[in-house]
């Protein structure tokens, strides 16, 4: 090892040092260089093992929060940008559906000649709101306890595989009982 590479390696071996978290035996191990190289220099600069801890952790910390903070910021713009991409696949649905009935009603034709493309609007409207109730439980919107027009604030809850499956079964089971009521349209 050339003096540059052994300087290169000692800086390495004291910022490991300073960091408290390695043994003199591992420091060596780990930047290449023998003991006897390092740990007399440190002694006489002075260098103190674990000196760099408190300061290291609380930059890493503070970093943390920002990333928090960030990333919270990301979730609530996502969460606004599905909303109103919801919101407008729901009214394009209703829009559609409206304009298939008046069409209909204007070629005076029946209802129940169009009866599977509304069924499938409805359908299509339903997986639309199912998604978003979906997203609103992720990111921990659902405040139905709220006043009206009060904006909840946004909670960020990471789910686990299990926590979507079961929203995932509590709408199935919510679709299934819609459709067995008559007055749905495709209930039985």
């Amino acid at each position: 090892m050339n003096k540059e590479e052994q300087e290169k390696a000692y800086q390495e071996a004291v910022l490991l040092w300073r960091l408290g978290e390695h043994t003199a035996q591992q420091i060596s191990e780990k930047v290449g260089l023998p003991q006897s190289k390092f740990a007399p220099r440190f002694r006489k600069e002075g260098e103190t093992k674990g000196s760099d801890k408190k300061e290291v952790q609380t930059i890493a910390r503070a970093e943390v929060k920002d990333f928090k903070e960030e990333q919270m910021e990301e979730y609530s713009r996502m969460a606004s940008d599905i909303m109103t991409k919801s919101l407008k696949g729901v009214q394009l649905v209703q829009d559609t559906r409206l304009r298939l009935i008046i069409t209909t009603l204007k070629e005076k034709k029946k209802l129940h000649v169009i009866y599977g493309e509304l069924k499938a609007l409805v359908e299509a409207g339903k997986g639309m709101k199912n998604d978003w109730d979906l997203v609103k439980d992720i990111l921990g919107l659902n405040h139905e306890d709220e006043e009206e027009g009060d904006v909840p604030e946004l909670v960020y809850r990471e789910m686990t595989v299990e926590d979507i499956e079961r929203v995932r079964a509590e709408q199935k089971a919510q679709y299934e009982e819609e459709m067995r009521d008559p007055n749905v349209i495709g209930g039985s």
